[in-house]
């Protein structure tokens, strides 16, 4: 997720002031994290701020609460086993939504603690109207967070750990607590890395140490965390927080720059931003499979420029990607649903009914809608399509007659298939990409909000 910071508008700062005077008010107990510095007039990409693991419903609860009474609304919603993660505007009027995460596991690498609550909590500082960390537990989330989660060290907090450490008492602290679980007699230098260099050899073995320190000083409960955590994750598997769009049309209807356009309007609300094109591809294509050509990786010069295959060929064909798309779609897109992503698409099964002599098949209507529908679907597919002389003057890879009769195939998609929107092309770029944002921040809103009922049950 990119960086982001802005100013907090009066109404933002006024919602932020209150609900921190209320969970003050119900002595629910709260530190700010880190980028506390500027609040409330400014914050970074997120705000994150660390609760009790039994006060967390609290806090969501009065956040909720506080949202009705202002007229704000949830967007998106994503619970792990450490954090409770909201994405909400404040009111109707302001733009911009707000990323907050409710911590309760800041201190954890898969369920298991190396800091405890009541460790962190009693050693916090008081700030403003809040809490911040003792120095060197900030300096520990600055640095573990990201090694021990994700096997690199991000150099950025280089200076910041360095200024948290400055006396020799909150060296002492970190080190105790990196001697304790990791088996480090010190922080290790903090200098940049050379170049080509990695941290995942020394993620690995603070993990493996980490780990193995856990269960030996208490195997019941480091066992219980676990079995908590990865039920946790087991969840976000059956039902993924994420969301798979597919982005269909002829050649030159403008599907890249769509796509380009889209993701900063939606990247916010998502870990990554993943790219596929036509399908999962972890079944080589069927020419390359059998030895006829290259792997090819740009796009396609001349979509019709050979022939269809025979019927046999034509299906066999059809079935193979059948079976990649089963085969794949676990790997290539619910995983990464399952982690909060966003993947998008660049064509999909569908397509193959739209154009099937694009890929050279030679099959009925009917079968072919018969595979691209058993297919796993995505949560949206936009085909664009405008007047098909608009579209060949931008690109006249295939005649113009050719063209209106592929322009009444896609725009019969979206009555012969799922979750099929049609989206006029003709438009400029940005006013494409706010109509197909809209729909899908509508989805996450309507989504986040049936989460947000059943929860509170």
């Amino acid at each position: 997720m990119s960086e982001r910071g802005r100013l907090l508008s009066a109404n933002e700062k006024k919602f932020f002031q209150s609900f921190f005077q209320r969970l003050s008010e119900l002595k629910v107990e709260f530190v700010y994290l880190r980028n506390y510095a500027d609040f409330p007039e400014k914050i970074g990409n997120d705000i994150d701020i660390f609760f009790r693991r039994k006060d967390v419903g609290v806090a969501r609860h009065e956040l909720f609460t506080a949202l009705h009474a202002s007229g704000g609304h949830l967007v998106h919603r994503h619970d792990r086993d450490y954090v409770s993660a909201v994405w909400f505007n404040v009111n109707k009027d302001e733009p911009s939504s707000i990323h907050l995460d409710f911590y309760h596991g800041a201190f954890s690498w898969h369920g298991l603690p190396y800091l405890t609550d009541r460790e962190f909590l009693s050693q916090a500082i008081p700030y403003q109207a809040f809490h911040i960390p003792r120095p060197a537990h900030e300096a520990a989330n600055l640095y573990l967070t990201s090694l021990l989660w994700g096997g690199f060290f991000k150099s950025r907090y280089q200076e910041q750990i360095a200024h948290l450490l400055r006396s020799e008492a909150e060296q002492h602290e970190l080190n105790h607590i990196l001697q304790r679980w990791f088996g480090l007699a010190q922080l290790p230098s903090l200098v940049n890395p050379p170049a080509g260099s990695n941290d995942r050899p020394r993620a690995k073995k603070l993990r493996r140490t980490f780990k193995r320190r856990s269960y030996l000083r208490n195997p019941f409960s480091a066992g219980f965390h676990q079995v908590r955590y990865w039920a946790k994750e087991l969840a976000d598997v059956l039902s993924p927080p994420g969301i798979h769009i597919a982005i269909l049309g002829p050649d030159g209807s403008g599907k890249s720059t769509v796509i380009a356009a889209l993701k900063p309007r939606l990247e916010y609300y998502f870990g990554e931003t993943v790219e596929g094109h036509w399908r999962p591809s972890l079944l080589p294509d069927v020419g390359v499979l059998f030895g006829k050509r290259k792997k090819s990786s740009g796009p396609a010069t001349d979509p019709h420029g050979q022939s269809p295959h025979s019927l046999s060929m034509s299906l066999f064909r059809a079935t193979y990607y059948w079976c990649d798309y089963w085969i794949g779609y676990p790997l290539r897109i619910w995983k990464p649903k399952a982690k909060n992503h966003l993947v998008i698409y660049d064509r999909y099964a569908t397509d193959m009914w739209c154009d099937p002599r694009r890929y050279r098949l030679k099959l009925s209507s009917a079968v072919l809608k018969f595979f691209c529908r058993l297919v796993p679907q995505p949560d949206f597919t936009f085909v664009l399509v405008a007047d098909a002389k608009t579209i060949h003057a931008r690109k006249a890879e295939v005649p113009l007659e050719t063209l209106q009769v592929l322009l009444q195939r896609y725009t019969a998609a979206a009555t012969n298939f799922p979750r099929t929107r049609i989206v006029d092309c003709a438009r400029p770029i940005s006013e494409i990409a706010d109509d197909i944002a809209a729909v899908i921040l509508e989805h996450m809103r309507a989504k986040a909000h049936r989460t947000h009922q059943f929860r509170e049950i």
